[in-house]
């Protein structure tokens, strides 16, 4: 199980991309490759403006639906010709896309997938969405960027004083050959090297224990409002888990039957039964059916109400998310029903106040 959950992970972050427009994201086509709110960044030759094009308009489409959300400031899609492992970088605010991915594992041969190109472009930059106004709202999730962004200094410090630390050790040495005594210029040095090294080693513990109260909390609700970007946009429940099923196939994995078991569970329609794992890209799957069958069902709600619900669904994962935060004594693998009917509710709570009824 631990390989499966590990095997989910990487698939959560190699989702491949779709080119069928819903009627949500129709619109004239334009030839400009970069957006004014969003960079594009060719990074391998051979892709052509026109495919730059057709990544531009999708995240064009969901700027445009954000309502009172703010757009992923200094974003940057970074589109490649051929690449295998497509994701967002919620540090960097980038999304690796490729216009086509690897098919096999001797890395010779590569499949145009245009079919899966949408959903998970959609999906990566949703991720983008999420954080740039969490952020906003839960201060805490600022905090534990921020203490992410230290830690990668005080790494780097820490690398320079490792070298250091070599280079004094190889002076050190040099005398003991001799069998010299080393000068206490070396030896000071070295131990307040020794020191330095030792509490940026505690400081980076415990600015990572900071990040990973916030992070791993923070999974399961990124995904599942990544999901809802992507099924919104696309209108079809089964866009995402499609492409993660598409993924599995091309990455000929070993752990193919547990990834058939995950992929439906991302599914939005009729995919109830939680027998999987607690993986925070599989765990909302009730929350997922409940949306489709009470909003996202409905063409007329994707159409002229978009922009309202990404509202609302964002309003109550960002809610539920701090409540996890706020609990960290009450489990999701104990209480997992529990979590996926209070968000389902909180999204009913957030819809009604904005005049949105369910469905059914």
């Amino acid at each position: 199980m631990k390989n499966a959950n590990k095997a989910v992970k990487i698939l959560g972050s190699t989702l491949i991309l779709l080119t069928s427009l819903s009627a949500w994201a129709e619109g004239p086509q334009c030839s400009q490759i970069f957006s004014s709110q969003v960079r594009f960044t060719i990074k391998e030759d051979g892709v052509t403006a026109k495919e730059v094009d057709v990544f531009r308009k999708v995240v064009d489409d969901l700027n445009s639906h954000l309502g009172g959300l703010v757009t992923p400031q200094n974003a940057e899609i970074l589109v490649y010709k051929k690449h295998s492992s497509p994701a967002a970088n919620p540090f960097q605010k980038t999304v690796v896309a490729g216009v086509h991915y690897k098919r096999t594992h001797n890395n010779k041969e590569y499949l145009k997938t245009p079919n899966f190109s949408i959903p998970i472009l959609a999906h990566e930059y949703g991720h983008l969405i999420f954080m740039e106004n969490y952020g906003r709202v839960e201060p805490r999730w600022t905090e534990a960027i921020e203490s992410y962004q230290e830690v990668k200094v005080l790494r780097a410090k820490r690398a320079s004083l490792q070298n250091e630390n070599n280079e004094l050790s190889d002076k050190a040495n040099s005398f003991k050959i001799k069998n010299e005594p080393v000068p206490a210029e070396i030896t000071d040095r070295m131990a307040a090297v020794a020191r330095e090294i030792q509490e940026l080693q505690q400081k980076d513990q415990e600015l990572m224990t900071k990040f990973y109260e916030v992070w791993d909390n923070n999974t399961a609700y990124n995904e599942f409002f990544a999901d809802v970007v992507a099924v919104m946009y696309t209108g079809k429940s089964d866009s995402v888990s499609k492409a993660v099923a598409f993924a599995t196939d091309l990455q000929n994995t070993r752990n193919k039957k547990f990834m058939k078991q995950s992929a439906e569970q991302r599914d939005f329609e009729n995919h109830r039964d939680h027998d999987v794992d607690m993986e925070g890209h599989n765990f909302f799957s009730i929350s997922r059916d409940d949306i489709w069958d009470s909003y996202l069902a409905s063409p007329t709600y994707r159409k002229e109400k978009a922009t309202v619900m990404m509202e609302a669904v964002f309003a109550a994962v960002a809610k539920e998310n701090s409540y996890k935060i706020d609990h960290p004594e009450i489990k999701f693998e104990d209480n997992w029903k529990m979590y996926n009917k209070r968000l389902s509710d909180a999204i009913d709570a957030e819809m009604s106040a904005r005049g949105i009824q369910k469905l059914k």
